[in-house]
């Protein structure tokens, strides 16, 4: 399941940002995936949150916000792409509630 939760995390990073026709349609497959509120299948993205105790709402801004970032920088140099890997949002269900809701209140204030 963590492997499914990472493809779809490199996929719309890769995709996001692609001239190609392929990587453009797995970002648009993975985008749909990631912000679906489907939960009735195992291996739906909140299903998948959900198991391994992930907050969707935690990765779906973070995902937001590096893509305002790309955004942001494609007029001129881009920085190394940063990854967001599927480890770093299992360290979100380590924190508190009142420590997540802190970052997610971050990302959306830099908008």
């Amino acid at each position: 399941m963590l492997a499914v939760l990472e493809d779809a995390l490199a996929c719309f990073q890769r995709g996001s940002h692609a001239a190609g026709t392929c990587e453009r349609q797995l970002f648009m497959e993975a985008c749909t995936w990631i912000f679906s509120r489907d939960r009735g299948r195992p291996f739906a993205f909140e299903s998948i949150c959900e198991t391994f105790r992930i907050d969707p709402v935690y990765i779906r801004c973070a995902l937001a916000r590096w893509v305002r970032c790309q955004a942001a920088d494609a007029g001129g140099n881009v920085p190394a792409q940063p990854t967001l890997r599927a480890e770093e949002a299992l360290a979100c269900m380590r924190m508190r509630d009142t420590q997540r809701a802190a970052v997610v209140a971050r990302g959306l204030s830099d908008s």
